[in-house]
């Protein structure tokens, strides 16, 4: 998976950053990790590295074709 191979290599190298958009996969991914790989995540957000932006269930443009959508999208 993705948030896997990005965390292993966030770790790696302390030069790398990554940005998080789509809530649901992180959710899913997070619900299967262990108790120290949670701590790792939450240590890379501290420190900037790993960063959430948007917060939205799935990103607009790919699920969301109206205003109204995207304002349902992100309750």
């Amino acid at each position: 998976m993705t948030i896997d191979t990005t965390i292993i290599e966030l770790l790696r190298n302390p030069n790398r950053t990554y940005t998080q958009v789509e809530m649901k996969f992180f959710s899913m991914w997070w619900k299967r990790q262990t108790l120290e790989t949670k701590q790792a995540v939450r240590a890379l957000a501290r420190e900037g590295r790993l960063e959430f932006v948007n917060a939205g269930w799935s990103m607009h443009d790919e699920a969301c074709a109206h205003y109204e959508d995207m304002i349902d999208n992100m309750l």
